[in-house]
């Protein structure tokens, strides 16, 4: 009796077995679908990141005119401002000295 209880504890440690490698075969297959889905997914995301920046290099005006077009804005603003301070000083008593970007008021 104790060698058919045996066997029997062995056919069931062998299904076990079995079945266990059953598993890490489907679990194998799962993480290989995994592991190419992702590599695919880089791929497109490497396209996609590279058309994206294509798209924003067509749409923003380059470095140098963002920089020149800045350098305007300030020459304007400044050249509204000194024409206003000299409006003023011509319509009024006080004596304005525009030095650099500064300008300076002095009662006459």
């Amino acid at each position: 009796m104790a060698d058919r209880d045996v066997f029997e504890e062995f056919q069931q440690a062998a299904d076990t077995a079995s079945a266990l490698a059953q598993k890490l075969e489907n679990l194998r297959e799962d993480f290989t679908a995994v592991l190419e889905q992702n590599a695919e997914l880089k791929i497109e995301n490497e396209h996609l990141r590279d058309r994206l920046q294509e798209l924003i290099d067509q749409m923003a005006p380059p470095r140098a005119s963002r920089l020149r077009a800045d350098c305007q804005n300030r020459r304007l603003t400044w050249k509204k401002f000194t024409t206003r301070v000299i409006t003023f000083a011509h319509s009024s008593t006080a004596h304005v000295e525009l030095t650099g970007n500064r300008a300076r008021f002095a009662p006459q």
